[in-house]
């Protein structure tokens, strides 16, 4: 990921209440933020469904597949493993410069994604 990261890069998220409000500056912070996911989810698996690009910027449809293999730590607490399989559907904004990512907003279904993983 650091190859693809501009070294100012900033991240910003759809849903304040999951994610640290300040995400920090720069292309470790922007891979701190996804870190998690990564790390509680061993399947993820990212499929594009449609894709536009404007000037710097481009929109990128997906659909991630997933299953909840590992604690997913969060700013409120952190998740246990549930084994269980999530699907959800997220909007990508990415500014490109220089070839890199210098911005990043992430746009999903947060509270969707916990009710699909969380134990039953």
């Amino acid at each position: 990921m650091q190859a693809i990261l501009h070294r100012d890069c900033t991240k910003s998220e759809s849903d304040p209440h999951f994610v640290q409000r300040d995400n920090g500056r720069g292309a470790e912070a922007a891979r701190a933020y996804n870190r998690p996911f990564a790390d509680a989810f061993s399947d993820w698996r990212t499929e594009v469904r449609h894709w536009a690009r404007s000037g710097d910027g481009i929109f990128v449809l997906i659909t991630v597949h997933a299953t909840h293999s590992q604690p997913l730590a969060t700013p409120a607490a952190t998740l246990p493993p549930s084994g269980r399989r999530g699907v959800v559907k997220a909007v990508l904004y990415a500014e490109i410069v220089d070839g890199r990512i210098r911005h990043e907003a992430t746009y999903w279904n947060v509270p969707d994604l916990v009710a699909q993983i969380a134990p039953q």
